[in-house]
């Protein structure tokens, strides 16, 4: 065999998971504001390693929870536009028109429930009444008609929970 392969250092593709994970290290070495010298005494203690980068991704998961034990915390994943949960996309377009105050009504519906229960009530919870009634997966899909259901929908459940209507 080859002398020169025998003594080069055997270097491992990691995988996306794993560059992901040693990514979070290093942002929490960062932000806990561990010295290079602290930081390599973690990994002497926890794992017999100098690097990070020699560590099986099992190993990254539990110096990342030792990390989180120390009082890192991971920043908030954004979430995205498209959110289904969220506010409807075509609720503030320009514009008025019976959609745009059907959607309005909603809002207001589901903002009064949520202040009826004590909590937050998502589009979400409109959303499925939507898909129940009328098998349509998002409220901006909706027509007027299948609306109305909706409106119809929270205007009972209102009505049973003894709240106030219009």
């Amino acid at each position: 065999m080859n002398a020169a392969l025998k003594t080069t250092k055997h270097v491992k593709e990691r995988s996306a998971l794993g560059k992901s994970l040693l990514a979070k290290v290093h942002v929490a070495k960062k932000q806990l504001g561990l010295s290079d010298d602290d930081y390599r005494a973690v990994l002497l203690e926890q794992f017999g390693q100098d690097s990070a980068g020699q560590l099986s991704d099992g190993q990254l998961r539990k110096l990342i929870a030792h990390f989180r034990g120390l009082g890192w915390q991971d920043a908030p994943k954004a979430r995205s536009k498209a959110d289904a949960h969220g506010r409807p996309g075509n609720l503030n377009r320009k514009g008025y028109n019976s959609r745009t105050a059907m959607m309005k009504k909603i809002e207001a519906m589901l903002a009064e429930k949520g202040t009826d229960e004590n909590g937050f009530i998502p589009w979400s919870y409109a959303a499925s009444i939507l898909k129940r009634q009328c098998g349509v997966e998002r409220l901006e899909f909706a027509s007027p008609e299948q609306l109305s259901g909706v409106i119809a929908a929270l205007y009972r459940d209102a009505q049973r929970k003894g709240r106030e209507t219009e």
